[in-house]
This record gives structure tokens, C-alpha cells and sequence, in this order.
């Protein structure tokens, strides 16, 4: 798929966004609320990210491809 992460990548960063938020942020908001959440976050911002990629900075991209919005 030749997709990158961007941002602060370490091991630390990827532990907190895929182990302890997501974890987290979906047994709080019982699934349902977290889809929302997620589903609007990511179509009504102009970055286009989900909560846990702010709260890590992290962000997706294709390689080699910079899209402007």
C-alpha cells in the first residue's frame, strides 16, 4: 500500500496510539460513541485526523504523494 507514518514515531508514540488510546477511547465511549466521534473528527476537520492521531501527532500519508488538504 506503500503508506508512511509522519510525525513523532517511536516506539513509545505507537504503543500509547494503538495500545492505550484506542483501547481506552473505545471502552469509554461503548463502541457506538466512538464511531461517531471518529466518523465526524475525521470528515468535518481540516486535517482529516481521528483523535488518537492528534493526541500523538502522528499522521498518515502515501509515500512519495502530499496531498493539500
Amino acid at each position: 500500500m506503500k503508506i508512511e507514518l509522519r510525525g513523532k514515531v517511536n516506539w513509545w508514540t505507537l504503543f500509547v496510539r494503538e495500545v492505550i488510546w484506542k483501547t481506552g477511547y473505545w471502552i469509554l465511549t461503548l463502541f457506538i460513541g466512538g464511531i461517531i466521534l471518529d466518523i465526524a473528527m475525521i470528515s468535518f476537520s481540516k486535517k482529516k485526523l481521528a483523535p488518537r492521531d492528534i493526541v500523538t501527532d502522528i499522521t498518515l500519508q502515501y509515500e512519495g504523494v502530499n496531498y493539500p488538504f
